[in-house]
């Protein structure tokens, strides 16, 4: 089986940027895989069943009122570019396990998913996927995208309702199993530095920075666009008109942009800061070897960062590529903590600031955790501080790695 993408295609007079076809062994497609991800791509929409009660007035506290009545609804809600590349990617393991399976049992092909039924996936969820996951939060988001999958299927009247459960066994397993508590989320700044001494490529670099000075997510370099775009229902400015700022300006040193939420991981527009220093690197990046691949490939996406390899020079990177850098720069380093990724360079950047916004400019402690969290929160796109918190605990681990703080 195979999963590829398909830019710049035309369906029924809707152009799509980017569709992903998921064909089988004998490289035909698969229909209805490709009627929902037809879907995503044009609408970044998914289905779902939704459930809201009506509460008494009564009862001192929200926890004591008791729901008079329940409505259960079957509605559609966008998710962020982001949401639907990780559904796609979790279904498409979903599909290589049925298809694994039928070539030795009696179950529906791939071709076939409507005839999937509840008890298969929820085998999956419980004694499959477990064995593979290392967080119930991944187990989740697994479920979440069969779930809209067979959703879609259901708004089409293919398929009945099909719910799926994740067992209380199985989620003390995950809670159990879950190390990520353990794990050192912090790059230190040696790392940091070996890191960007093992790029090839100016570009390369940029995304590194781009991690651990703005607090990008991997596929969030993709919302690095050149020209004027849409987000928060106005055009914002693009690089481009940053580039002009930092030539007419030389005393500025911030330079806001607007990151489409198109872009974020739950499809929320938030603004991230460039100084000075960094603006400059890439208008060089952009002036000189960005201008050599589109000369070179004859071809120019909007984005900033673009692909350099024969087959697709000139187009955008892809989400996962600032992922697959860091994974493959951090293996050349030997003394290096091997079990960090992209994102922790998002969490170092944040952890970085949250240890900064506590101090005044003499550098004593005057601010409050909460007041320092709450700028984190703004500038990740956190929409409240429950996912912040953990810097709490990150700056312990930043203090004891970088002795000198």
């Amino acid at each position: 089986m195979e999963r590829i993408v398909i830019r710049d295609v035309e369906v029924e007079g809707t152009s799509i940027e980017k569709l992903h076809v998921i064909l089988d062994d004998e490289k035909s497609v698969i229909f209805l895989p490709l009627l929902w991800t037809t879907h995503l791509a044009n609408t970044g929409t998914i289905f779902g069943w939704h459930q809201r009660g009506h509460f008494s007035s009564g009862g001192s506290s929200y926890a004591a009122r008791k729901p008079i009545s329940i409505e259960k609804s079957f509605e559609m809600r966008p998710v962020s570019e982001n949401t639907i590349q990780n559904y796609i990617g979790h279904f498409f393991q979903f599909l290589k396990y049925i298809n694994d399976l039928n070539k030795s049992d009696e179950i529906p092909t791939v071709h076939h998913t409507q005839l999937v039924n509840s008890r298969f996936i929820n085998h999956y969820l419980n004694n499959v996927l477990p064995e593979k996951l290392q967080s119930k939060a991944s187990l989740s988001a697994h479920q979440a995208a069969i779930s809209a999958y067979y959703s879609f299927l259901h708004e089409l009247e293919i398929k009945g309702p099909i719910p799926s459960i994740i067992n209380r066994k199985t989620e003390q397993y995950m809670a159990e199993k879950d190390t990520r508590l353990k794990k050192i989320n912090y790059v230190s700044r040696a790392e940091r530095s070996a890191l960007l001494r093992a790029c090839n490529s100016e570009r390369d670099r940029l995304i590194i920075r781009m991690g651990f000075e703005v607090g990008l997510r991997s596929s969030e370099n993709m919302g690095l666009v050149l020209g004027e775009h849409k987000a928060k229902l106005m055009k914002q400015k693009g690089l481009l008109s940053l580039f002009d700022e930092l030539d007419n300006n030389p005393s500025k040193h911030s330079f806001e942009f607007v990151l489409s939420g198109k872009f974020t991981k739950r499809g929320k527009t938030r603004n991230i800061y460039y100084d000075r220093e960094l603006l400059t690197a890439m208008k060089r990046y952009y002036d000189n070897e960005r201008l050599s691949v589109v000369q070179q490939s004859g071809r120019s996406f909007e984005t900033l960062f673009l692909r350099t390899d024969n087959e697709g020079a000139g187009l955008s990177i892809s989400a996962e590529h600032a992922s697959n850098l860091f994974n493959k720069l951090i293996k050349q380093l030997h003394h290096a903590n091997h079990s960090l990724s992209y994102h922790d360079l998002r969490h170092t950047f944040a952890t970085e600031l949250y240890h900064a916004e506590l101090k005044n400019p003499e550098g004593q402690e005057t601010r409050s955790e909460s007041a320092a969290l709450i700028v984190v929160a703004e500038r990740l796109g956190h929409s409240d501080l429950k996912s912040t918190r953990r810097y709490i605990r990150l700056r312990q681990q930043m203090l004891m790695i970088e002795e000198n703080l």
